[in-house]
């Protein structure tokens, strides 16, 4: 978690906050309230996100194989699935587990 993106995110929040209960309907300072209240969430979102992937995420679920495609045992060419064989040298493609 990135502590100087939530801090300045939260500075934002409580700034667009200011500009909301101060803004008397002028149009310039409530867009200036929504702007500053979107930036301030963007950044805590992003403060947040990579923590959030790295705790939802778990990594003994993945092998460590390409989703779309595999490598040719014969010539090395990328090979889209579920092709079975090579689109280069006709030579079978690596099969991978789970597939």
């Amino acid at each position: 978690m990135n502590r100087r993106s939530l801090f300045w995110g939260l500075l934002f929040l409580v700034l667009a906050v200011f500009l909301a209960t101060t803004a008397d309907g002028s149009a310039p300072r409530i867009g200036m309230a929504v702007m500053a209240g979107m930036f301030g969430l963007t950044l805590i979102l992003m403060a947040n996100a990579a923590w959030f992937l790295r705790r939802t995420t778990n990594p003994e679920d993945y092998k460590g194989t390409c989703p779309v495609g595999e490598s040719c045992s014969g010539c090395g060419a990328f090979n889209y699935k579920p092709r079975k064989t090579c689109r280069s040298c006709g030579h079978t493609v690596n099969a991978s587990e789970g597939s």
